[in-house]
């Protein structure tokens, strides 16, 4: 149901109007609670982000920040308002330090815990479907039940088979299974707006630890000792952070129309790619425990 498009003159290869606009707000609202019980100070706080935007505008060059904008509508002309890339929806902090004084040593212990909301992203259809020229535009449709060919009916026919690419046909369970993992309806008929996918939760723990030695000429040395992503250092799978790269994912490939009905034509993108969560890549240094040790000379 997506308008298609063809070049009017062969005299230019692209031309891209630009323009200011008035879409786009942002609502961020926070609470924050501080005790202090003794020696020991405890802060939670809380985050909520609401942004919308037409287009984050992070390429240089005007196509490209054109031919990376995807459209649920299919609509080149009108650029649609949506969830930002850089929504953080929910995000919350707790820190707690506890100080105390052994003789002339001082000692500093502190714990920090942050929880947010993933990354949105999108599920593009790989190909051209709409014929604008542009292979990184058009969100993925959902089928209705019944409504997609998955591979052309007529098998013996030449036209029909090349339409296939010569590849067996779509496993439906799988590509439903895959949907679902994501949290969309299989049979929804429906193209999901941009950025309407979220990516797993990011949770880490920090450790932090300082002793202050006594001071000396009036120089005093305090020894530092962090300890960043510490459930990581128990547990390979905690403190992971995952995301998807540039916010968008073609699981499927936009085959072509099958020449008996007219339908469009499925394919799994490639090999593995509607195994849940194969979306999504491991942030490497950030999904490991790391430390660190460091001297501080206040005087």
């Amino acid at each position: 149901g997506r308008p298609t498009y063809g070049r009017v003159s062969s005299n230019f290869l692209d031309a891209i109007l630009l323009s200011n606009t008035e879409k786009g707000d942002q609502l961020m609202e926070s609470v924050q609670l501080s005790r202090r019980f003794g020696k020991l100070d405890v802060s939670a706080n809380y985050a909520h982000q609401d942004a919308k935007t037409v287009g984050e505008g992070q390429s240089s060059i005007a196509y490209s920040n054109w031919q990376f904008n995807q459209l649920s509508k299919g609509d080149i002309f009108k650029q649609e308002l949506s969830t930002s890339s850089f929504q953080i929806e929910h995000r919350f902090n707790v820190s707690s330090t506890y100080n105390i004084v052994t003789g002339p040593v001082s000692h500093s212990f502190g714990l920090y815990y942050a929880a947010q909301s993933g990354q949105p992203y999108s599920l593009l259809i790989d190909g051209d479907p709409n014929k604008d020229g542009a292979f990184n535009n058009d969100l993925l449709y959902v089928p209705a039940s019944g409504a997609m060919i998955l591979c052309p009916s007529n098998a013996g026919n030449p036209t029909a088979a090349s339409a296939c690419g010569g590849r067996d046909p779509l496993d439906v369970a799988k590509f439903e299974s895959f949907l679902s993992s994501v949290g969309l309806d299989p049979t929804s008929g429906s193209t999901p707006d941009r950025n309407s996918l979220k990516s797993p939760w990011n949770r880490r723990l920090d450790f932090h630890y300082e002793i202050g030695l006594p001071e000396y000429r009036g120089a005093r040395v305090l020894v530092q000792a962090d300890v960043l992503n510490l459930f990581n250092m128990f547990d390979n799978e905690s403190g992971v952070q995952r995301f998807v790269n540039f916010g968008t994912y073609r699981p499927i490939r936009y085959q072509g129309q099958d020449p008996t009905t007219g339908k469009a034509v499925y394919r799994e993108a490639f090999s593995g790619a509607l195994t849940p969560d194969r979306q999504y890549s491991t942030a490497n240094i950030a999904s490991r425990w790391q430390g660190r040790l460091g001297v501080r000379v206040n005087f």
